[in-house]
Protein backbone atom coordinates (compact mmCIF):
# COMPACT_ATOMS: atom_id res chain seq x y z
CA UNK A 1 0.00 0.00 0.00
CA UNK A 2 1.22 3.51 -0.79
CA UNK A 3 1.48 5.61 2.35
CA UNK A 4 0.58 9.26 3.05
CA UNK A 5 2.18 12.71 3.17
CA UNK A 6 1.95 16.43 4.08
CA UNK A 7 0.59 18.93 1.53
CA UNK A 8 1.63 22.56 1.99
CA UNK A 9 1.60 23.41 5.72
CA UNK A 10 1.28 20.58 8.25
CA UNK A 11 -2.32 21.04 9.42
CA UNK A 12 -2.40 18.16 11.93
CA UNK A 13 -3.71 19.19 15.34
CA UNK A 14 -4.43 17.39 18.61
CA UNK A 15 -8.10 17.06 19.47
CA UNK A 16 -7.82 19.01 22.73
CA UNK A 17 -6.88 22.08 20.64
CA UNK A 18 -9.90 21.84 18.33
CA UNK A 19 -12.57 24.52 18.88
CA UNK A 20 -15.12 23.47 16.23
CA UNK A 21 -17.89 21.69 18.15
CA UNK A 22 -18.97 19.56 15.17
CA UNK A 23 -15.41 18.31 14.66
CA UNK A 24 -15.03 17.55 18.37
CA UNK A 25 -18.31 15.62 18.34
CA UNK A 26 -17.20 13.58 15.33
CA UNK A 27 -13.83 12.83 16.91
CA UNK A 28 -15.52 10.87 19.69
CA UNK A 29 -16.79 8.34 17.14
CA UNK A 30 -13.34 7.63 15.69
CA UNK A 31 -11.39 4.64 17.03
CA UNK A 32 -7.78 3.52 16.89
CA UNK A 33 -7.12 -0.06 15.82
CA UNK A 34 -4.55 -1.89 17.95
CA UNK A 35 -3.42 -5.50 17.92
CA UNK A 36 -4.65 -7.29 21.02
CA UNK A 37 -1.13 -7.99 22.32
CA UNK A 38 -0.42 -4.24 22.57
CA UNK A 39 -3.20 -3.76 25.15
CA UNK A 40 -2.64 -4.63 28.81
CA UNK A 41 -5.58 -5.22 31.16
CA UNK A 42 -5.29 -3.61 34.61
CA UNK A 43 -7.00 -4.67 37.85
CA UNK A 44 -9.02 -1.45 38.18
CA UNK A 45 -11.18 -1.81 35.07
CA UNK A 46 -8.81 0.07 32.79
CA UNK A 47 -6.37 -0.96 30.11
CA UNK A 48 -2.94 0.41 29.24
CA UNK A 49 -1.87 1.22 25.70
CA UNK A 50 1.77 1.27 24.52
CA UNK A 51 3.88 4.17 25.79
CA UNK A 52 6.78 3.88 23.33
CA UNK A 53 7.32 7.25 21.69
CA UNK A 54 7.30 8.30 18.06
CA UNK A 55 10.98 9.27 18.30
CA UNK A 56 12.09 6.08 20.03
CA UNK A 57 10.37 3.88 17.43
CA UNK A 58 12.22 5.59 14.59
CA UNK A 59 15.50 5.56 16.51
CA UNK A 60 15.15 1.82 16.99
CA UNK A 61 14.53 1.34 13.27
CA UNK A 62 17.79 3.11 12.40
CA UNK A 63 16.01 6.11 10.87
CA UNK A 64 16.02 8.81 13.57
CA UNK A 65 13.60 11.69 13.25
CA UNK A 66 15.00 15.14 12.53
CA UNK A 67 14.74 17.59 15.47
CA UNK A 68 11.96 19.66 13.90
CA UNK A 69 9.61 16.72 13.26
CA UNK A 70 6.42 17.29 15.36
CA UNK A 71 4.87 14.96 17.98
CA UNK A 72 8.16 13.20 18.77
CA UNK A 73 7.46 12.66 22.47
CA UNK A 74 3.92 11.38 21.93
CA UNK A 75 3.16 7.63 22.11
CA UNK A 76 2.61 5.45 19.06
CA UNK A 77 1.01 2.04 18.72
CA UNK A 78 -2.17 2.16 16.67
CA UNK A 79 -1.94 0.34 13.34
CA UNK A 80 -5.00 1.86 11.64
CA UNK A 81 -8.10 3.99 12.22
CA UNK A 82 -11.81 3.08 12.18
CA UNK A 83 -15.09 4.91 12.75
CA UNK A 84 -18.59 4.20 13.97
CA UNK A 85 -21.31 3.90 11.28
CA UNK A 86 -23.91 2.04 13.34
CA UNK A 87 -24.57 1.22 16.98
CA UNK A 88 -22.22 -1.76 16.70
CA UNK A 89 -20.64 -1.24 13.27
CA UNK A 90 -17.15 0.03 12.43
CA UNK A 91 -15.86 1.05 9.01
CA UNK A 92 -12.17 1.01 8.11
CA UNK A 93 -9.80 0.21 5.24
CA UNK A 94 -9.83 -3.34 3.90
CA UNK A 95 -6.06 -3.65 4.19
CA UNK A 96 -6.29 -3.03 7.97
CA UNK A 97 -7.95 -6.37 8.71
CA UNK A 98 -9.42 -9.51 7.17
CA UNK A 99 -11.08 -12.78 8.17
CA UNK A 100 -7.79 -14.35 9.25
CA UNK A 101 -6.69 -11.58 11.64
CA UNK A 102 -9.95 -10.00 12.82
CA UNK A 103 -9.68 -11.83 16.15
CA UNK A 104 -6.37 -10.05 16.84
CA UNK A 105 -7.73 -6.52 16.27
CA UNK A 106 -9.20 -4.22 18.93
CA UNK A 107 -11.13 -0.98 18.37
CA UNK A 108 -10.15 1.60 20.98
CA UNK A 109 -12.00 4.86 21.57
CA UNK A 110 -10.51 7.83 23.42
CA UNK A 111 -6.88 7.44 22.36
CA UNK A 112 -6.02 11.16 22.36
CA UNK A 113 -3.71 13.68 23.99
CA UNK A 114 -5.26 15.22 27.12
CA UNK A 115 -2.78 18.12 26.93
CA UNK A 116 0.57 18.91 25.36
CA UNK A 117 2.31 16.70 27.91
CA UNK A 118 -0.31 14.12 28.93
CA UNK A 119 -1.53 11.28 26.71
CA UNK A 120 -4.61 9.14 27.29
CA UNK A 121 -2.86 5.77 27.27
CA UNK A 122 -4.78 4.42 30.28
CA UNK A 123 -8.44 4.20 29.35
CA UNK A 124 -11.58 2.40 30.57
CA UNK A 125 -11.76 -1.20 29.41
CA UNK A 126 -15.33 -0.41 28.32
CA UNK A 127 -13.87 1.72 25.49
CA UNK A 128 -12.22 -1.32 23.90
CA UNK A 129 -14.24 -3.43 21.46
CA UNK A 130 -13.68 -6.61 19.47
CA UNK A 131 -14.85 -7.43 15.96
CA UNK A 132 -17.02 -10.53 15.63
CA UNK A 133 -17.84 -10.54 11.92
CA UNK A 134 -16.83 -8.83 8.69
CA UNK A 135 -20.06 -7.81 6.99
CA UNK A 136 -18.44 -6.46 3.83
CA UNK A 137 -14.88 -6.19 2.52
CA UNK A 138 -13.04 -5.11 -0.62
CA UNK A 139 -9.32 -4.71 -1.26
CA UNK A 140 -7.97 -3.53 -4.60
CA UNK A 141 -4.71 -1.59 -4.41
CA UNK A 142 -5.84 0.65 -7.26
CA UNK A 143 -9.58 0.89 -6.55
CA UNK A 144 -11.93 0.11 -3.64
CA UNK A 145 -10.43 -0.62 -0.22
CA UNK A 146 -12.85 -0.89 2.71
CA UNK A 147 -14.21 -3.11 5.47
CA UNK A 148 -17.36 -3.10 7.57
CA UNK A 149 -17.06 -4.89 10.93
CA UNK A 150 -19.69 -5.93 13.46
CA UNK A 151 -18.54 -5.39 17.04
CA UNK A 152 -19.05 -7.65 20.05
CA UNK A 153 -21.53 -5.19 21.57
CA UNK A 154 -23.15 -1.81 21.00
CA UNK A 155 -20.89 1.19 21.52
CA UNK A 156 -22.06 3.30 24.46
CA UNK A 157 -22.04 7.09 24.76
CA UNK A 158 -20.87 7.58 21.15
CA UNK A 159 -22.95 8.27 18.07
CA UNK A 160 -22.58 6.79 14.60
CA UNK A 161 -21.22 9.33 12.14
CA UNK A 162 -23.45 10.76 9.44
CA UNK A 163 -22.34 9.48 6.05
CA UNK A 164 -23.14 10.23 2.43
CA UNK A 165 -25.44 7.48 1.13
CA UNK A 166 -25.98 8.56 -2.48
CA UNK A 167 -24.27 10.65 -5.14
CA UNK A 168 -20.66 11.79 -4.88
CA UNK A 169 -18.64 14.64 -3.41
CA UNK A 170 -17.94 17.49 -5.83
CA UNK A 171 -14.51 18.47 -7.12
CA UNK A 172 -12.78 21.15 -4.96
CA UNK A 173 -15.03 20.41 -1.97
CA UNK A 174 -13.32 21.27 1.33
CA UNK A 175 -12.37 18.28 3.48
CA UNK A 176 -10.89 17.30 6.82
CA UNK A 177 -9.76 14.00 8.32
CA UNK A 178 -9.68 12.49 11.82
CA UNK A 179 -7.35 9.62 12.59
CA UNK A 180 -4.10 8.23 13.95
CA UNK A 181 -1.13 9.18 11.74
CA UNK A 182 1.90 6.93 12.39
CA UNK A 183 -0.11 5.37 15.24
CA UNK A 184 -0.18 8.62 17.26
CA UNK A 185 -3.09 9.77 19.45
CA UNK A 186 -5.94 11.08 17.30
CA UNK A 187 -5.25 14.10 15.09
CA UNK A 188 -7.46 16.51 13.15
CA UNK A 189 -6.15 17.72 9.76
CA UNK A 190 -8.11 20.29 7.76
CA UNK A 191 -7.61 22.71 4.84
CA UNK A 192 -7.82 19.96 2.22
CA UNK A 193 -9.99 19.53 -0.87
CA UNK A 194 -11.04 17.03 -3.52
CA UNK A 195 -8.44 17.19 -6.33
CA UNK A 196 -9.52 14.40 -8.68
CA UNK A 197 -12.98 12.85 -8.88
CA UNK A 198 -13.19 10.71 -12.01
CA UNK A 199 -12.87 7.27 -10.43
CA UNK A 200 -15.98 5.27 -9.57
CA UNK A 201 -14.64 3.80 -6.32
CA UNK A 202 -12.51 6.60 -4.87
CA UNK A 203 -11.59 10.28 -5.03
CA UNK A 204 -8.19 11.91 -4.53
CA UNK A 205 -7.53 14.70 -2.00
CA UNK A 206 -4.56 16.64 -0.59
CA UNK A 207 -5.04 15.48 3.01
CA UNK A 208 -2.17 15.57 5.54
CA UNK A 209 -2.08 11.88 6.44
CA UNK A 210 0.33 9.04 7.20
CA UNK A 211 0.36 5.30 7.68
CA UNK A 212 -1.97 4.75 10.66
CA UNK A 213 -4.51 7.08 9.06
CA UNK A 214 -5.62 4.14 6.92
CA UNK A 215 -9.32 3.68 7.65
CA UNK A 216 -9.79 7.32 8.75
CA UNK A 217 -13.09 9.03 7.98
CA UNK A 218 -12.74 11.88 5.48
CA UNK A 219 -15.35 14.59 6.14
CA UNK A 220 -17.03 17.27 4.09
CA UNK A 221 -15.83 20.47 5.79
CA UNK A 222 -19.23 22.15 5.33
CA UNK A 223 -21.73 19.38 6.13
CA UNK A 224 -19.47 17.34 8.47
CA UNK A 225 -20.74 14.12 6.89
CA UNK A 226 -18.32 11.36 5.93
CA UNK A 227 -17.42 11.36 2.23
CA UNK A 228 -14.75 8.69 2.18
CA UNK A 229 -12.27 6.36 3.87
CA UNK A 230 -8.57 7.26 3.68
CA UNK A 231 -6.75 4.26 2.15
CA UNK A 232 -3.46 5.15 0.37
CA UNK A 233 -1.22 7.95 -0.86
CA UNK A 234 2.37 9.18 -1.15
CA UNK A 235 5.46 8.03 0.79
CA UNK A 236 5.45 9.25 4.43
CA UNK A 237 9.05 10.27 5.12
CA UNK A 238 12.11 11.49 3.26
CA UNK A 239 15.79 11.55 4.27
CA UNK A 240 17.33 14.85 5.35
CA UNK A 241 21.01 14.35 6.07
CA UNK A 242 21.35 11.76 8.82
CA UNK A 243 17.67 11.87 9.84
CA UNK A 244 14.20 11.70 8.28
CA UNK A 245 11.34 14.22 8.02
CA UNK A 246 7.75 14.16 6.82
CA UNK A 247 7.63 14.35 3.04
CA UNK A 248 6.28 17.77 2.02
CA UNK A 249 4.39 18.31 -1.23
CA UNK A 250 3.02 21.54 -2.72
CA UNK A 251 -0.71 22.00 -2.08
CA UNK A 252 -1.41 21.04 -5.69
CA UNK A 253 1.67 18.82 -6.05
CA UNK A 254 2.40 15.09 -5.79
CA UNK A 255 -0.24 12.52 -6.56
CA UNK A 256 -2.68 12.98 -3.68
CA UNK A 257 -4.35 10.67 -1.16
CA UNK A 258 -6.92 8.07 -2.24
CA UNK A 259 -10.22 7.95 -0.37
CA UNK A 260 -12.65 5.08 -0.98
CA UNK A 261 -16.15 6.49 -1.50
CA UNK A 262 -18.24 5.85 1.60
CA UNK A 263 -21.28 5.15 -0.60
CA UNK A 264 -19.79 1.71 -1.40
CA UNK A 265 -20.75 0.65 2.14
CA UNK A 266 -24.37 1.77 1.89
CA UNK A 267 -25.82 -1.59 0.70
CA UNK A 268 -24.30 -3.29 3.74
CA UNK A 269 -25.66 -0.87 6.33
CA UNK A 270 -29.04 -0.81 8.11
CA UNK A 271 -31.51 1.88 7.08
CA UNK A 272 -29.88 5.27 7.56
CA UNK A 273 -31.30 8.79 7.88
CA UNK A 274 -31.03 11.09 4.87
CA UNK A 275 -27.71 12.86 4.27
CA UNK A 276 -27.09 15.65 6.75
Amino acid sequence: MRQKVIYGEDDRMDIYLVTDEAVKANSGSVAAIFTHDEITANTDGTVSLPNKTFASEFEASGNPLCPDEPFQTQPVGAICTAFLVGDDLEATAGHCLNESNLHTRRFVFGYTMASAEVSNTTIPASDVYMGTEILGWQLDSSAADWALVKLDRKVINRNPLTIRTTGEVAINTGLYVLGHPVGLPQKYASNAEVRHNEHNDFFIANLDTFGGNSGSPVFNATTHEVEGILVRGEVDFAPKGQCVVSLLCPVQGCRGEDCTRITLLSPFLPSLPADG
